[in-house]
């Protein structure tokens, strides 16, 4: 697989869609903590239950995309997280040197972008350095590289 470029917009597909769909309105009750610039969920279990059904679909045939990532053995190494983040004010998301990053967004509200770009539910955003994010969006987020 070629690697992605920064930026670089992956389209999951209608299935993924409508799972990230129900992730977001179960994320959109869960407790987020915040972090100055944005908010996370820190309880493990909230997000597991919240993100089970995208997990197991991208261990399936369903999903070109998944299969592509080979996502679920990815998340099962230890430089490889699943994170929720919520933005809710505009900021520079930093992304550390040997770090990259794919967005999927599962609740949007108003006209969020990252890096000018739109944000849509059903897509996925590779980031491998800083970027400017607008909100309001909740996100899935998998992380590669060392955990800091």
């Amino acid at each position: 697989m070629a690697q992605q470029k920064h930026l670089e917009l992956e389209d999951l597909g209608k299935d993924v869609k409508k799972v990230l769909i129900d992730c977001g309105k179960q994320l959109t009750s869960a407790p987020f903590k915040d972090n100055g610039d944005f908010e996370f969920i820190d309880d493990r279990k909230t997000l597991e239950v919240a993100s089970r059904d995208f997990v197991k679909m991208q261990s399936s045939k369903v999903s070109p995309w998944a299969r592509s990532m080979a996502a679920v053995s990815d998340l099962k190494k230890p430089d490889c997280r699943l994170i929720a983040w919520r933005f809710s004010k505009p900021m520079t998301l930093p992304i550390p040197l040997s770090v990259t990053v794919d967005l999927i967004p599962c609740e949007i509200s108003g006209t969020p972008t990252i890096g000018g770009k739109p944000v849509e539910v059903g897509q996925s955003r590779h980031l491998t350095e800083d970027v400017r994010v607008h909100p309001s969006f909740t996100c899935l987020a998998r992380v590669y590289g060392p955990a800091s």
